[in-house]
């Protein structure tokens, strides 16, 4: 291991001299994970949260961002992350020509499916803007992931959670989340989401903010005025999906569910959801798909990870969510090459 690499935990290290970027409350820096590439977040104890722990354990889906591990030392907790190779803002700003990203449906697509999956856990994001989004390099195919549940919250069985304060980045918030710095006690909501997902949408279609100008941004959306609509052609496939989104009356905005209905007709036919909706349409009527690469339908077991090629450790030192909580430096039993990528941020 080079010397940049300071060690944090037995397998993990992390080089203070190469800073990826900058998450809620920390630094994110390049690491090495028993010889993996990685992404680790440095935050001090005293500003951690157990709540991103907690939802980050909790998550385990293609478009989220992994957590792999979280050591801890007496001055800082360690977020391990899957390394990605740039963040959506970054790949808008033209910062990485060279980076090739799936079509504007399936980009689309997929942060609508992620989005979903975390709603369905009861969890709302809060802080949803370009910065907080990441891309993968193939591994097969490039995969748009959330990341960043710094500010993220869990919401009751109606879909609503207390709001104090007045979470995320202003030009990405929802009208009635920028009302609280007026009037503040309101609830949060999945629609809170959606909209700035919108916000996210439209930026990356036209790489203009709906809203206008950054100084105009805040009053815009407070006051419906979606000034650069115009950016985005009347016959978009996803124009008048995103105007829903964006509706100023909270009730009026698509359903998340109804969003995925409407962007599957314009995925690719070479996309990875059309391939497995055709698989499995082949085998439904007992006919396996001729030159699919495509594996069997894995059984219960065969979901089980490959057995990996690191020495595993005692079974006392797997890390669960309750060791996650309690801040416990226990290590994973094994890593699985199949949970990691090789990206940057």
């Amino acid at each position: 291991m080079s010397q940049e690499y300071e060690p944090i935990s037995d397998g993990c290290y992390y080089n203070r001299s190469k800073k990826l970027g900058r998450g809620g409350y920390g630094f994110v820096f390049s690491g090495k994970y028993y010889g993996k590439d990685v992404a680790v977040k440095r935050v001090l104890l005293e500003n951690s949260k157990p709540i991103e722990e907690a939802l980050l354990a909790k998550l385990d889906h293609e478009n989220v961002v992994k957590l792999i591990d979280v050591p801890v030392n007496k001055d800082f907790r360690f977020y391990v992350l899957e390394l990605c190779a740039a963040s959506l803002d970054e790949y808008c700003k033209g910062i990485y020509p060279d980076l090739i990203i799936p079509s504007e449906p399936e980009v689309l697509y997929q942060l609508t499916t992620g989005l979903e999956y975390i709603h369905s856990l009861r969890i709302i994001h809060r802080d949803i803007k370009p910065e907080n989004i990441l891309i993968s390099k193939p591994d097969p195919i490039v995969k748009m992931k959330w990341a960043d549940f710094g500010l993220s919250k869990a919401i009751n069985e109606n879909g609503s959670c207390s709001m104090s304060g007045n979470p995320g980045t202003q030009n990405w918030k929802a009208p009635e989340v920028l009302r609280l710095r007026v009037k503040p006690g309101g609830r949060g909501s999945k629609q809170n989401d959606i909209f700035s997902t919108g916000l996210v949408f439209f930026y990356f279609l036209t790489r203009v903010h709906p809203f206008g100008e950054d100084s105009e941004i805040e009053s815009n959306i407070r006051n419906k005025k979606p000034v650069n609509l115009h950016e985005l052609a009347d016959d978009h496939f996803a124009k008048k999906i995103v105007i829903k989104m964006i509706s100023h009356k909270v009730t009026d905005r698509m359903a998340l569910k109804d969003i995925i209905q409407e962007l599957e007709p314009h995925l690719p036919q070479n996309s990875s959801r059309n391939s497995d909706n055709q698989l499995l349409a082949n085998r439904a009527v007992g006919v396996e798909a001729v030159g699919s690469s495509h594996k069997p339908m894995p059984s219960a077991a065969a979901k089980l990870p490959k057995k990996p090629t690191i020495k595993k450790e005692p079974k006392e030192n797997i890390m669960s969510i309750r060791d996650v909580l309690s801040g416990a430096r226990k290590k994973p039993r094994y890593v699985s090459n199949d949970a990691y990528y090789s990206f940057k941020t």
